[in-house]
């Protein structure tokens, strides 16, 4: 019988859920079901049990280097992975792994390398070290139009608008949810107009800018309140904005949650504020459960809401003009269904899991069948 192909997906750490993390969780799921090669999981630096189990538990094999980032010794155990599971490709998520994958393939440890653009690097150093490895690519994967335009532009390379591939969530996992549970979970009564942020607390969102302006809707409609579920960072500063400023009633903060399908059907509006994204989940989901999403025209979220039919954009760093949009939807209870229906079907159509999955599927097809890796 003939061993089937393995292709090696590496990615820098399993430390949080979500976001990339979830996406490669998701399409690996699928690939069981769509291609006979092996897919193996190599986490480069350490990973939480919790979501190695995650991953084992769709099926997936996971092997856990904990390496340190910058460790001189990381590229030599990829290439021993590589090696002890015969890979024929390395699939490279997130940044440094971008970088240990060009690396590998100059050292000719694996024929053919393809990187998935799901994030930047967050340095110069790093950045300078993706774009060596980027040129010894065979595909470059995108995961938004503005992604690939701002990669090309800043590594100096050429990457065709036909590599962009959406990412996608499981449809199935975002029905129609029971509200009155989830607003009884969440602590808010049926008259509250439920405003939420789902997401990593980290400057980059934005969240405290939300704040301000959930603040300045809730002047005009004491029914208003802001539901944050998610940690990191900037928590701390974001829980004494909220006491300082006297804003207790009006938000809440939930932290990390595993129930996130289960609470977004007691929101009424979802707002994503980032100074930056690339193309992120969370309003793909919210705009699954049919809510209609206030978002930043920045990175890859015009791609995602279509302005006036889906939801709303505002410009990034603007509590004013945020709030206004809030506010429009607030008052207006038979656009948030409009627009949450046609989210819905915007998502069904572009975003969902399965067609993340077959169009990396057919990059295999395409890459893996060529001569010259």
């Amino acid at each position: 019988m003939t061993t089937p192909t393995t292709i090696l997906h590496i990615i820098d750490n399993l430390h949080m859920r979500g976001g990339a993390l979830t996406v490669v969780r998701d399409m690996l799921s699928e690939m069981k079901s769509m291609d006979t090669r092996r897919h193996v999981l190599c986490c480069l630096q350490s990973a939480h049990p919790e979501v190695i189990y995650d991953f084992e538990r769709a099926g997936i094999d996971v092997v856990v280097l904990n390496h340190h980032k910058y460790d001189p010794f990381l590229l030599r155990s990829v290439c021993k992975v590589s090696a002890e599971y015969c890979a024929t490709a390395i699939h490279a998520h997130l940044a440094g792994s971008i970088i240990v994958g060009g690396y590998a393939k100059i050292r000719r440890a694996v024929p053919f390398l393809i990187c998935h653009l799901h994030s930047e690097p967050s340095d110069w150093l790093r950045g300078q070290l993706e774009r060596l490895a980027l040129r010894h690519a065979d595909w470059l994967i995108p995961v938004s139009e503005t992604n690939r335009k701002r990669v090309a532009e800043a590594r100096g390379i050429d990457i065709d608008p036909h590599n962009v591939i959406y990412n996608g969530i499981r449809l199935s996992d975002f029905r129609n949810g029971n509200r009155a549970q989830a607003r009884q979970t969440m602590g808010v009564s049926d008259e509250d107009v439920v405003i939420g942020f789902v997401g990593r607390l980290h400057p980059v969102k934005n969240v405290d800018v939300l704040i301000c302006a959930v603040r300045l809707v809730h002047k005009a409609d004491e029914r208003v309140c802001l539901v944050v579920v998610g940690d990191g960072p900037s928590a701390s500063r974001l829980h004494k904005q909220v006491t300082d400023d006297g804003a207790g009633p009006v938000v809440k903060f939930l932290g990390m949650r595993n129930d996130v399908a289960a609470l977004l059907p007691g929101l009424d509006v979802f707002v994503l504020p980032s100074r930056w994204e690339s193309l992120p989940l969370a309003p793909l989901e919210a705009m699954a459960c049919r809510l209609p999403v206030v978002g930043t025209h920045v990175g890859g979220l015009p791609e995602v809401i279509v302005d006036g039919e889906t939801g709303l954009l505002v410009p990034p760093n603007d509590s004013e003009t945020l709030a206004k949009a809030i506010l429009q939807l607030v008052s207006d209870p038979e656009m948030r269904h409009a627009m949450g229906a046609a989210g819905r079907c915007r998502v069904q159509e572009h975003f969902t899991i399965q067609n993340t999955a077959r169009q990396i599927k057919e990059v295999y097809d395409t890459v893996l069948t060529r001569t010259d890796g």
